[in-house]
């Protein structure tokens, strides 16, 4: 966008609507380049007006107890608090982003930037408001659409060093490195049968941990996507046989996401 402010990273199609992107490292007042501006995160800064917030790299989805988290005892431009991350390589302190604190000392200037029909489109955006939710983490698995619904996950890791199991098990497809752990993993690509090859040694695919029998289980993904809020009366049983397990598809901003059944992963016995 040129003459925009330095912390503008340009626009956004996001199916089929312009967002705006700003850098965050800029608004955190650290140094930025175009090389690292590879992952952009969706925010919601108001009902109906969405910002794209870029960084440098995703590493995952952390699941932290309100009872860790402390308020950040000196002032910092959008971090309002922060948690301690305990991992092989020792405590390391994570500063937790407020979209809207980082936002504000911005505002006036973001809002001349915005696209007039992003803006005005508030109350078409905001039509469930009152209903009920239900959140889904959503993934590719090759070209097919997945979800899980959020309570089920525990985090995610954006990469996995995949090693064979010693023995052959059928329900699992391997052992997972996952930083502090080494947990069993399902790889999701054979759920799909021969039409598209299954993960190996030489992948570092997306990992989702979740519990799974009353112990963590990777699933393996081609792409971990988003969280959305998908209005519940747009959950429809699923009446087709699938070799994945999915209990309900859902039809959300036009496109198709099956509702994973991940306790129906394992076998019955």
């Amino acid at each position: 966008m040129p003459g925009s402010p330095d912390w503008v990273a340009g626009l956004i199609d996001l199916r089929g609507a312009p967002v705006i992107a700003v850098s965050t490292a800029t608004l955190l007042g650290r140094s930025t380049s175009e090389e690292m501006r590879d992952v952009c995160i969706i925010v919601e800064f108001e009902p109906g007006l969405r910002l794209a917030l870029f960084v440098d790299r995703a590493l995952g989805l952390e699941r932290v107890s309100p009872a860790v988290i402390y308020t950040m005892p000196e002032t910092m431009a959008g971090v309002e608090s922060y948690f301690v991350l305990n991992d092989d390589d020792g405590d390391e302190i994570v500063g937790i982003i407020s979209p809207r604190a980082l936002i504000a000392q911005i505002e006036p200037a973001l809002r001349e930037c915005i696209p007039r029909a992003a803006a005005e489109t508030p109350a078409a955006a905001v039509k469930h408001t009152g209903g009920q939710y239900r959140r889904l983490l959503t993934m590719r698995v090759g070209r097919e659409l997945y979800g899980i619904t959020l309570d089920r996950i525990e985090r995610i890791q954006a990469s996995a060093e995949l090693t064979p199991l010693p023995t052959d098990i059928h329900y699992f497809d391997g052992m997972a490195d996952v930083g502090d752990a080494i947990v069993p993993v399902i790889d999701l690509r054979r759920q799909q049968g021969e039409r598209l090859k299954p993960f190996d040694v030489g992948h570092h695919p997306p990992c989702i941990l979740t519990v799974l029998e009353g112990a963590v289980t990777g699933i393996l993904v081609d792409q971990v996507l988003t969280i959305q809020d998908v209005p519940v009366d747009r959950f429809e049983v699923m009446s087709g046989a699938s070799k994945v397990p999915v209990s309900h598809v859902v039809s959300f901003e036009n496109q198709l996401i099956s509702v994973l059944t991940i306790d129906r992963l394992l076998p019955a016995y």
